[in-house]
């Protein structure tokens, strides 16, 4: 492959890579299979059969028709989308770019344009496969320049060698020796492969060392924003139930949970679901259908409630919890949530016990974020649906027991709710209030009336979206069910309010830890239970909360949505499964360890042991102690036994012949290194075996057939050879220019000397050509 094409490949490769990463950044895969189609089309088509070609003003029409297009389209758009908007213009630029003919300038623009789209990407997408990308995108980088370089310096010497040539050739001073044709740059073409593979594994270490130890500031993560289009499954901390309509499920990574054994530190398995809380609201709006969290007064606090409180640590299982960069800064666990760390450790969490809720700093919000949690949740690897109080409830209950005012014209609401409600629990004591609320979240989920369902019909404006929900159109998604039952909860007499946060969570077998994405998103029920009504046996694996809810009463977890809808924390068995676990292991230490290695990372994981281990040197040296047990011990590896002596002999043998192998071995390529360079000298010295080849062009000067700058030795050797066999005094000299030419690729690019023979016959050929050179033509006698 000569140096045009093999830049015409690295520029296609350039173009696609940044293209597939632009389409990966926005979840936009039919551009990047696009990008693949046009790169190989414009690669085939225009540059080597050169069938469609477009001309500099139909590029240039296009490409102002699509920024118009682009910018006309994103003036209607928000900011977050016109971000976008210009990243598929540029791909639609370079599109065009592709199938114009290459020069100089259309390289330059169209690796600009590929580098761009590069950087767009990395704001858009910051995970493993924009790594994986990245790193292609610089190996063909560094190919690209490369070949782009050769090919420049061939493009300006190509007419400067050939008057080069004419002019030294014209003086007998002999072939002019410039780069001017393919044979002669790609014959390192192997060796310059490996360089370009070598510069870009030695760039990479570099670059990783480089990112580990300097010295950086802190800083935030660029976030894309909530762009406008179909509402996604994810968390909030407030529910609007009059939006319907398409509700798309959202695969974005949120978290990542380990459980372990509080006394043992070894992991633990949880059997059935997992809720991980975010927070609770209480205050409902019928007449907007808006969940929001009420007029409890918050009380927030510095860090979390310790395990202190708790009269025995029996059954405590500790949450490792590593959540994404995210717009709020609430966080989640499985509830109650205590901690066992020193106070001062706490104070990037913010507890606000009234919610049930666990906060950071705001500053900490987009920021990869880990904490650790102590919960006594969990009744034997199953997490239980009693949730103890920290502190009695003095002025909330007045509004979980809160329902809708009537309206203007005396109508009730939830008139249809109250009644379905009543007949629900119609035979069960008022005094029960167990059983009451379980008979109506079993009513949800169970009677197989409600249909689960994330395209949420569009409801009336005049009807409460729960009473039209539980009423008319029995059919919608979570945050209805979690209305509802909340509701007819109320209804009949039952504190409850509504929790939002996260549910499922797939388990993944490599890294041992529960994932939690968006579409994962999920919202239940929490009825109050006063300490008279708590049933105290559910406890019984986890005594230290019995006091608690002895004294302050718990709540009690209801989830009467449908089981469909539920994702479940489930291993899978596929071989795709597996591939994505393994993947979703291998992102978190780039997520831990490079997206989210800002100065306080880097201290603690670079800085932090580096600077403990020198200290620690430095105090050992200088303390005698030190020395003292460091002698003792080796007296003791020595004189203890004969084992001990033996194990350090064959030691101190391996380790010599180490030495003395390395050391053979660096004698040895030093001996082959030098011997190298002294044949390299002995060729340098040695007449030039191309000097026959020379001898050809002089001899061939005299007859004018000098060779242009865009032949080839065997092309213009054939043509020299026909001009040659059109004269009678020089036909016999013809096939010489064809037989040197043989000679010379055999000698300057086969690196095979010529042997005795053929030095013999390239004698006699250059003989009979300077024979026939010298010889005059015949001329006719008169006639």
């Amino acid at each position: 492959m000569n140096v045009e094409r093999s830049l015409q490949v690295g520029i296609a490769a350039l173009c696609c890579i940044g293209t597939i990463s632009l389409g990966v950044g926005e979840d936009n895969y039919l551009i990047a299979a696009l990008a693949v189609v046009v790169s190989f089309s414009s690669l085939i088509l225009c540059d080597r059969k050169q069938w469609l070609q477009i001309g500099h003003g139909t590029s240039n029409v296009l490409s102002l028709a699509a920024l118009a297009g682009s910018l006309i389209y994103a003036a209607q758009k928000g900011s977050e989308e016109q971000v976008l908007i210009m990243a598929r213009l540029m791909a639609l630029l370079q599109f065009i770019l592709q199938f114009k003919v290459k020069s100089q300038r259309n390289y330059w623009l169209l690796a600009t344009v590929s580098f761009l789209q590069m950087a767009v990407a990395a704001a858009l997408e910051a995970g493993m496969v924009y790594a994986f990308l990245m790193t292609i995108y610089l190996f063909w980088a560094l190919f690209f320049l490369g070949y782009f370089s050769l090919w420049r310096e061939q493009q300006r010497n190509t007419v400067d060698a050939a008057k080069a040539r004419r002019a030294q050739v014209q003086q007998g001073r002999g072939f002019v020796a410039l780069p001017t044709t393919d044979a002669a740059l790609t014959d390192a073409g192997g060796d310059f492969a490996r360089r370009i593979v070598r510069l870009g594994f030695g760039t990479l270490v570099l670059a990783g060392i480089l990112f580990a130890v300097v010295p950086r500031i802190g800083g935030q993560v660029w976030e894309t924003g909530t762009i406008v289009g179909p509402r996604t499954v994810g968390f909030t901390p407030e529910i609007d139930l009059s939006r319907g309509g398409q509700t798309i499920e959202d695969p974005e990574v949120v978290m990542q949970v380990r459980f372990f054994d509080y006394k043992t530190r070894l992991p633990v398995h949880v059997d059935g679901d997992i809720y991980m809380r975010g927070t609770s609201v209480m205050d409902y709006e019928s007449s907007t259908g808006k969940w929001e969290r009420g007029r409890i007064r918050t009380f927030f606090r510095n860090g979390l409630p310790s395990v202190t409180l708790l009269a025995s640590d029996q059954g405590l299982i500790v949450q490792r919890i590593a959540i994404e960069p995210l717009s709020r800064t609430t966080l989640f666990s499985c509830y109650p949530a205590f901690t066992d760390q020193p106070e001062e450790s706490q104070k990037s969490l913010i507890h606000q016990s009234r919610l049930g809720q666990i906060s950071r700093q705001d500053v900490l919000r987009t920021k990869r974020f880990e904490y650790e949690v102590v919960t006594p949740a969990f009744q034997r690897n199953r997490q239980g649906q009693l949730i103890p109080l920290l502190s009695p409830i003095y002025d909330g209950e007045g509004e979980l027991v809160a329902m809708p005012p009537q309206r203007a014209d005396g109508s009730d609401p939830l008139a249809g709710l109250k009644s379905i409600a009543a007949q629900v629990v119609a035979d069960v004591p008022a005094t029960d209030v167990l059983l009451r609320a379980k008979r109506l979240e079993a009513y949800l989920r169970d009677s197989g009336r409600f249909e689960y369902s994330l395209d949420a019909p569009e409801r009336p404006a005049a009807v409460d979206p729960i009473e039209d929900f539980v009423v008319n159109r029995p059919v919608g998604h979570c945050e209805f069910y979690a209305g509802a039952l909340a509701m007819m909860l109320r209804s009949v007499g039952i504190p409850a309010r509504v929790v939002l946060g996260y549910r499922g969570g797939e388990f993944n077998v490599v890294g041992n830890f529960y994932e939690f994405q968006q579409l994962h998103a999920h919202s239940w029920v929490e009825v109050y239970l006063p300490p008279e009504k708590v049933p105290l046996d559910r406890l019984t694996d986890t005594p230290g909360l019995i006091p608690l809810a002895e004294a302050n009463g718990a709540w009690l977890q209801l989830d009467g949505t449908a089981p469909a809808s539920i994702t479940r924390t489930a291993v899978a068995n596929t071989t795709w499964s597996q591939i994505q676990q393994v993947l979703d292991y291998v992102r978190f230490p780039w997520v831990n360890y490079v997206v989210g290695m800002d100065s306080t990372r880097q201290k603690e994981s670079v800085y932090g042991p580096l600077l403990t281990s020198f200290s620690e040197l430095i105090k050992n040296l200088r303390d005698p102690d030190f020395w003292l047990t460091l002698k003792r011990d080796i007296q003791k590896m020595i004189w203890t036994g004969g084992e001990s002596l033996a194990f350090v002999l064959v030691f101190a043998a391996a380790v010599g012949l180490v030495i003395a192998a390395f050391v053979w071995r660096r004698g040895f390529k030093r001996e082959s290194r030098e011997a190298a360079a002294e044949a390299k000298a002995a060729r340098r010295m040695a007449p030039p075996t191309e000097e026959f080849y020379l001898r050809m062009e002089r001899l061939l000067a005299k007859m004018s057939l000098v060779r242009t700058g865009d032949q080839t030795p065997r092309e213009w050797a054939l043509a020299a050879g026909g001009e040659l066999a059109e004269l009678p005094h020089t036909r016999i000299a013809s096939a010489v220019p064809r037989t040197i030419v043989d000679h010379y690729y055999r000698v300057r690019f086969g690196k095979r000397p010529l042997d005795d023979r053929q030095l013999a016959e390239v004698e006699e050929s250059l003989k009979s050509l300077e024979a026939a050179v010298v010889a005059k033509p015949e001329t006719k006698p008169p006639g």
